[in-house]
């Protein structure tokens, strides 16, 4: 959806029950980005100006990937989610 002149995007489950949540968010570019969590596996995520990665978010949520080595890294804007690999 794009409206107001933001790009909204959600993909997988961001409604899971007892999912732990990372925001991470730069007001100045407009960017926000949120990311549901469960048992160490990425349930979805909502991004805003960020369509970018939601082909590779769509892939860790799919093929199931464990992130939780990732928690951290997650927290920082800067931190490209594309490094997480995922099975092609």
């Amino acid at each position: 959806i794009t409206n107001l002149g933001l790009q909204i995007t959600t993909v997988g489950d961001c409604h899971a029950a007892g999912a732990d949540t990372i925001v991470r968010a730069n007001v100045r570019e407009k960017r926000y980005e949120r990311f549901f969590i469960l048992n160490g596996i990425l349930e979805g995520a909502v991004l805003i100006n960020n369509f970018r990665d939601k082909p590779h978010i769509a892939k860790l949520i799919q093929q199931r990937i464990p992130i939780d080595q990732y928690r951290k890294d997650l927290e920082n804007l800067a931190f490209d989610i594309t490094s997480i690999p995922v099975i092609s």
